[in-house]
């Protein structure tokens, strides 16, 4: 019976390569949608995500640095190709593309640093909010002032105020306990 282990690590260089390809699939259809060609697309992509997963591989002979190096260079890449897109262009563009492909990089670094599962999650997450840019470009235009102070105030509640509180009961019945008293307050 053969496990995954019997593949180490060729099976965590073909997550990178379909982690990078989930992400530039979505890029490059958005591009062919808008005819405008960017930075990068589904090959460049999975290849980026395979340069993180490669340079992780190495560093147990190099040790960090190449990681470190690899990243430069790509940052290097990736800001001389923004450089020149807005001098040829002459528009200056969102850099959203180009973050991506950072992240593409961090992925398949996770991928081979044991955290496979944060890759393939974090991936798809990222994809979901590229691919949902319209509408979240719509879902905040449609927004009045009042949604956005509601919006702060519940994350004000839930990620600010109920990480703070106690998770234990404080009174001498114990029947009060604050945190889960403000959870229920978060939920409502």
């Amino acid at each position: 019976m053969f496990s995954i282990a019997d593949f180490e690590p060729w099976w965590r260089f073909g997550l990178a390569l379909l982690i990078g390809a989930l992400i530039g699939l979505e890029r490059e259809f958005f591009q062919q949608k808008r005819e405008s060609p960017n930075f990068a697309g589904i090959r460049t992509f999975a290849l980026i995500s395979l340069m993180g997963a490669v340079a992780a591989f190495l560093v147990a002979d190099f040790g960090n640095i190449i990681v470190i190096l690899t990243l430069s260079g790509l940052i290097l890449l990736i800001s001389v190709s923004y450089l020149g897109n807005i001098y040829i262009k002459k528009m200056v563009t969102g850099i959203t593309t180009e973050i991506t492909a950072l992240l593409t990089f961090m992925f398949g670094v996770l991928v081979m640093s044991d955290h496979a599962m944060f890759a393939i999650v974090l991936s798809v997450l990222v994809t979901l909010l590229l691919a949902f840019k319209g509408t979240l470009h719509g879902f905040v235009r449609n927004m009045s002032t009042e949604d956005i102070f509601v919006t702060l105030k519940f994350a004000l509640m839930a990620a600010v105020i109920l990480p703070l509180l106690p998770n234990r009961t404080i009174d001498p019945w114990g029947l009060f306990n604050p945190f889960q008293v403000w959870l229920m307050v978060v939920l409502v």
